[in-house]
């Protein structure tokens, strides 16, 4: 399977240039041969607390999934889907209860194909006192391969991957991880695809925003950790310069690995809670 990782120069708080700018990135993506692009974190307005300016009300509701927030950013994430017939990640906010809700939507042709909202809002940043932390996990299966979600501060929480890496293939991490603590990205990325034994992408934005440096650092680890070599793109607009990193992921790996080296077949999951009780 064919994936474009953006690295995209998210500017601050501006939702119809970041639209416009996203939009090209897909259709580049989908012309250079990927079946999947995904962008980072809250990929329209930068990882910024002002929720006027970065958290849409919701414009309708998807059938029998009433917790799924579409606001017209999603809305362009499902048309591009359908548009360049490309699957879509992409993060954007949404308001509930008077915050906003950081949220993950994929799409494919068209249709919701996944949807998660960030489960630990980022203290250190203040997001928890602008943001809900979600409560439930994703697993969606795009292009027939099977993937789950996560965002930006989730990396440093292993049990929720965990959770989910029993029957998933890859596990998608967008964010906007600023360069000051880069180096902890790359670290918990690979031990996260070493735990877990599948295929670890990690998004990032690039530039700077709210006061914060980005640098290119979307990768993309194997179920063995291994970092996998991917093909970069050049997009220029102006001053502002994107990158797709293009990556082959192949689902037999990860079935592979977990039977050579069977992991998870050691773990002692009722165990583990009884400890946590007598804490």
């Amino acid at each position: 399977m064919q994936v474009a990782m953006t690295q995209m120069n998210i500017i601050w708080e501006d939702r119809k240039a970041n639209l416009k700018k996203a939009e090209r990135l897909v259709r580049k993506a989908r012309e250079e041969g990927a079946q999947l692009v995904i962008f980072p974190e809250m990929a329209f307005t930068g990882f910024s607390m002002n929720l006027d300016k970065t958290a849409e009300e919701p414009v309708k509701k998807a059938e029998e999934q009433e917790h799924i927030l579409i606001t017209p950013s999603a809305i362009k994430i499902l048309e591009w889907s359908g548009r360049y017939d490309i699957a879509v990640v992409a993060g954007y906010a949404a308001k509930r209860e008077d915050k906003g809700i950081n949220c993950l939507m994929a799409a494919e042709e068209g249709q919701i194909a996944g949807y998660y909202e960030k489960i630990h809002p980022f203290s250190y940043g203040e997001e928890g006192k602008y943001f809900l932390g979600g409560s439930r996990l994703c697993r969606c299966r795009l292009r027939n391969f099977l993937f789950s979600m996560f965002i930006c501060y989730d990396l440093r929480f292993p049990e929720i991957f965990q959770a989910v890496s029993g029957d998933c293939s890859g596990i998608l991490v967008v964010a906007n991880w600023p360069r000051e603590r880069i180096q902890h990205w790359k670290v918990l990325l690979q031990a996260r695809a070493i735990e877990n034994q599948c295929y670890v992408l990690g998004i990032n934005r690039t530039g700077r925003g709210g006061g914060l440096e980005y640098q290119d650092s979307s990768l993309c680890f194997d179920p063995w950790g291994k970092p996998v070599q991917g093909r970069k793109i050049l997009l220029h607009e102006g001053r502002a310069e994107d990158s797709l990193i293009i990556v082959n992921l192949e689902e037999e790996l990860a079935q592979e690995c977990r039977r050579k080296f069977p992991l998870k077949s050691d773990r002692r999951t009722e165990l583990y809670r009884q400890l946590l009780k007598e804490q």
